[in-house]
């Protein structure tokens, strides 16, 4: 499945303004912490010295390029958290613009829209940058390296809370892991897709399926299946053939460090489409994933009527 659609992103930049929205799988506080510390924005974007302080100056530091220094000039303008951090972007020759965060929460997780504006004032070489910029944040910052960072400091809040102790391991016991998907490993998707559909009576669920290689089946009632081409099963323990029991989860952080605490040798975790994941086997070698799915996906699930 398309990631665009996991996340939610829609690009609606104008000729003045660079306009993009996202959804992000985290509480809005980690996604305020991500955008107001210096130490956040250096990580995933560039070295500066921000201050959380309207009226602040700072700078941000990148590789110098062409008849461009590196230095980009900025001031806080606004700062209401959790939802609204504002400051000047200037660079390189170019008017001043304004770069808005805005953040509102939906459902578990956080809705993030980028606005940076003002490069009309500018002309055609701001346009230039303009649609560099562009590009950057959508295709870069906002899709791999913000959402990298976030996962960081997921790992980290849960890790304050989930050491290897006994306390721990007792604690983790009350967790609540429930069969959210079986996927069947398959070489021929299309002779499986007809055995399930035609002789099962199973119902494919377009929206979390692409025919080309992941198919997803409503029983009549019960647990879903999903049918993944063998070329696509990148992390599974499975050969073609086998089968992978998927167990959702609230919190995939809180799992991941739970089952680490204890002594389960568990994969990273990674964005699957529909959600957050990481994978594992049991002492006799049986395939499991552990997956938190992403807001809007549980929507549609909901809508559908497929068992959550």
């Amino acid at each position: 499945m398309s990631s665009d659609l996991m996340t939610d992103l829609t690009d609606l930049t104008t000729g003045d303004a660079i306009i993009i929205e996202m959804t992000y799988p985290h509480p809005i506080e980690r996604v305020w912490r991500a955008l107001t510390s210096a130490d956040a924005l250096a990580a995933w974007l560039m070295p500066n010295d921000f201050v959380p302080q309207v009226g602040h100056r700072f700078t941000f530091h990148s590789q110098p390029q062409f008849d461009w220094n590196g230095v980009v000039f900025c001031e806080v303008t606004q700062l209401d958290a959790p939802h609204v951090v504002a400051f000047t972007w200037q660079g390189g020759g170019l008017p001043v613009t304004l770069l808005t965060f805005t953040l509102r929460e939906r459902g578990t997780g956080t809705h993030l829209r980028l606005e940076h504006s003002g490069f009309a004032a500018g002309g055609p070489p701001a346009l230039t940058v303009r649609d560099i910029l562009r590009s950057g944040w959508g295709s870069k910052l906002l899709r791999k390296q913000f959402p990298d960072y976030l996962d960081q400091l997921a790992r980290e809040d849960a890790a304050e809370t989930s050491t290897p102790t006994e306390a721990t391991k007792k604690e983790g016991r009350n967790m609540q892991y429930r069969v959210g998907l079986v996927r069947q490993l398959v070489r021929d998707l299309a002779q499986a897709r007809a055995f399930y559909v035609d002789v099962l009576g199973m119902e494919v669920i377009p929206e979390f399926t692409n025919e080309s290689d992941f198919i997803f089946l409503k029983p009549a009632a019960g647990t879903p299946i999903a049918l993944q081409k063998v070329e696509d099963t990148e992390g599974s323990a499975q050969p073609v053939g086998g089968s992978e029991i998927n167990l959702g989860v609230e919190d995939v952080d809180a799992a991941w460090n739970d089952l680490k605490a204890r002594g389960v040798e568990v994969g990273e975790i990674v964005d699957v489409g529909a959600g957050r994941a990481f994978f594992f086997t049991d002492p006799e070698g049986h395939a499991l994933g552990i997956m938190q799915m992403y807001p809007e996906v549980e929507a549609t699930r909901r809508e559908r009527g497929i068992q959550p």
